[in-house]
């Protein structure tokens, strides 16, 4: 019968290497990082050159670990001409007007919404700023948020203190010692002015958060 595929018909389909996968991500990318303009006053959460660069270094920082399976991904495995690819886009975002907060916490903080640090961001809005019945919300985040801080959050996917405690750190180490502070600032905590997490004092980790 016409129109309809049978999963016999989907499984004769030819199926698309991880190198040919990542190329079309990177010909894609590349394309946007070649067209877009520069990020301008007024442009806030449309896509620009800088954030494609982003993408790239992303892209090709995934890439130049292999391909994902155990035996053929690893240090053993990087691809060179890849990493030199990852730097050169870095650069780009090195070199232009986006920059580190000087206080980490401030990232989750609204007052800091498409700060310096924010290369690009979907954006969402409540229903005070637009006028809406619901605003432009995310509703996936509101739902994992965790209930009564930030007067948002259902309380779903909220981990257990134990787990909380397990990427706590002293000194730069992680914590091995449960002493009688350790679980002082627990997560169900009630204080809604604070610039860092309920339970875990902020620490910056290398990575690209986009």
């Amino acid at each position: 019968m016409q129109g309809i595929l049978l999963n016999a018909d989907i499984e004769a389909c030819p199926q698309s290497s991880h190198d040919q996968i990542m190329q079309q991500i990177i010909d894609d990318f590349q394309f946007a990082y070649e067209n877009l303009p520069e990020a301008a006053p007024g442009t806030t959460g449309r896509a620009h050159k800088v954030a494609a660069a982003a993408y790239l270094a992303k892209c090709y920082l995934n890439w130049a670990y292999g391909d994902g399976y155990e035996a053929s991904t690893g240090y053993s495995h990087v691809d060179q001409a890849k990493i030199q690819k990852v730097i050169e886009y870095t650069d780009v975002v090195k070199n232009s007007p986006y920059d580190y907060l000087d206080t980490y916490g401030h990232i989750f903080l609204q007052d800091y919404a498409n700060s310096v640090e924010s290369i690009f961001a979907v954006q969402h809005s409540n229903r005070a700023d637009d006028g809406t019945k619901y605003g432009r919300a995310n509703w996936s985040n509101m739902l994992n948020g965790v209930w009564g801080i930030w007067s948002c959050g259902w309380d779903f996917h909220k981990p257990s203190q134990n787990l909380v405690n397990a990427f706590k750190t002293k000194n730069g180490l992680p914590m091995d010692d449960f002493d009688a502070d350790h679980n002082a600032i627990v997560i169900n905590g009630a204080d809604t002015v604070q610039i860092r997490s309920p339970s875990v004092p902020h620490r910056r980790y290398a990575h690209l958060s986009l």
